[in-house]
């Protein structure tokens, strides 16, 4: 689910080729059978056998059975071996490994929003440049032009930054741009 989010948000254009239900399928299937593989040794590992034992409730004359569990000769020869084997492939492969996607994904996801963001200010800064200068404009041939003050407006609701535009000549203008408590000045 990460690396579909992660395709999904970071390479959109590529979003539709690999986000498919068909490959989700597929992507499933490997994920079970790794999964199985990973875990074959614990199947097959060890043996239970059945033995009789003297019953300590019911009395000294009554046994039951019960069962044994007995490594495999494979591991009984190799305990500590065998252990280490599969302990540190569990750490590293099931724990480890994936996590650290995890991590690495979300990690550049939260830099590509960012990155988003940023492009997405720049891109509100320049329109408010090009609004008040075509406000400028259409009020420089109105007024006699000292200078204009103008609140950016979007449809019916305002943007909340305002400019205050000022000409010298027919084609020197400044506009000055508020957004809360930042300045941006543009020529």
């Amino acid at each position: 689910m990460r690396v579909v989010r992660y395709i999904c948000v970071c390479h959109s254009m590529l979003a539709k080729k690999l986000c498919t239900i068909r490959n989700v399928i597929h992507a499933v299937i490997v994920i079970y059978i790794i999964s199985t593989l990973s875990q074959l040794t614990v199947f097959v590992d060890k043996y239970f056998h059945a033995v009789t034992v003297p019953s300590l409730v019911h009395g000294p004359n009554v046994t039951l059975v019960g069962c044994v569990k007995e490594y495999q000769p494979f591991v009984a020869n190799n305990m500590a071996a065998y252990f280490n084997v599969y302990y540190w492939f569990r750490i590293i492969f099931i724990h480890l490994f994936p996590c650290s996607i995890l991590i690495v994904l979300n990690a550049l996801l939260v830099h590509t929003m960012r990155q988003a963001q940023r492009r997405r200010r720049q891109l509100l800064a320049q329109n408010r440049k090009s609004e008040c200068r075509r406000q400028l404009m259409a009020q420089n041939r109105k007024s006699d032009g000292d200078g204009v003050s103008c609140t950016l407006r979007t449809g019916s609701r305002s943007v909340g930054s305002s400019c205050w535009c000022k000409t010298g000549s027919e084609n020197d203008v400044s506009c000055s741009h508020r957004t809360g408590s930042r300045s941006v000045g543009a020529s």
